[in-house]
């Protein structure tokens, strides 16, 4: 009998709940930033994620057994410095100096930077049709910075943050796989995220010192809840519970969805402003992506 949790058409349902989860992870961020200040948004949203990941280790551990060493351990936690303390902070950062969209589609990037850095590091060759790709989009990205700074919302910096975002998560991606291929997915991922944790807790301590919590709305606690639970830890056991059961091309197709759903979710829910190099811009970035992973 098949197993009715393995059916495609429920697997596709769970893939565009994933996309639509870690779409609002963008709108959540802009609605936080509205209270409190980035560093200090980072700081909370990090460790409230590693706390959330325990009980997932513990199940992973009892799967699987033990099967870090300490040298795995060291490593692990680096990659969550780069990965998630680096990451998040150049993240929540940049939402608070760019768009939804504009940020939608930088950190749509990602599949273009991990190919080029597994490229460089000599793991995979660069086709005619990659290296089309990636000029591609970085001139999309081009496109949409002769407009940062013109209309409201978007600025160079935040845009720069964005990017320097998606580099900083492609190289957890990239240096990171060996520890994912060996321990699972949750193993890598709750050490990072306590790593990160305590690489911002000096940080986390300075801003929050003085910081007037009672002043946060329920609205904006519901967010950082959203994006520590939800986006973080929801979303992706069941992005690699679909990823078990479908091949990586098949899930890969869907990460297109991401930044178009941000993008449709700033424009309805936050207003935001809709132009010619928007559209321009994004529809490179998008086709440049398409391109390489299929080149």
């Amino acid at each position: 009998m098949t197993d009715p949790a393995s059916r495609p058409w429920r697997l596709y349902l769970l893939l565009l709940l994933v996309m639509l989860i870690w779409s609002l992870n963008f709108i959540a961020t802009k609605i936080v930033l509205k209270e409190l200040p980035g560093p200090l948004l980072a700081g909370i949203r990090i460790p409230l994620a590693a706390m959330f990941l325990i009980p997932v280790y513990f199940w992973s551990y009892r799967k699987h057994g033990k099967t870090w060493t300490n040298s795995d351990a060291l490593r692990m936690g680096l990659l969550g410095l780069v990965g998630i303390a680096a990451n998040q902070v150049l993240f929540i950062l940049g939402m608070g100096r760019t768009t939804v969209t504009h940020a939608g589609l930088i950190i749509g990037m990602v599949p273009l930077i991990v190919l080029t850095l597994t490229a460089i590091l000599g793991h995979e060759s660069l086709s005619l049709q990659k290296i089309g790709g990636i000029v591609l989009a970085l001139g999309g990205l081009g496109i949409l910075q002769a407009r940062a700074g013109t209309v409201a919302g978007p600025t160079f910096w935040g845009d720069l943050m964005s990017f320097g975002s998606a580099f900083a998560f492609s190289c957890y991606v990239v240096f990171g796989k060996a520890m994912v291929v060996k321990h699972g997915p949750f193993i890598p991922t709750t050490f990072a995220f306590f790593a990160g944790a305590l690489a911002l807790f000096p940080m986390t301590l300075y801003f929050g010192w003085n910081f007037d919590f009672s002043k946060v709305s329920l609205a904006a606690w519901c967010g950082i809840l959203y994006m520590a639970l939800a986006s973080s830890v929801i979303a992706s056991i069941l992005y690699y519970h679909v990823l078990g059961k479908l091949s990586a091309s098949r899930v890969s197709s869907f990460s297109y969805l991401q930044p178009l759903m941000a993008s449709t979710l700033g424009i309805t829910l936050l207003g935001e402003h809709v132009s010619t190099a928007l559209i321009g811009g994004g529809v490179l970035i998008l086709s440049g992506v398409f391109l390489t992973e299929r080149g």
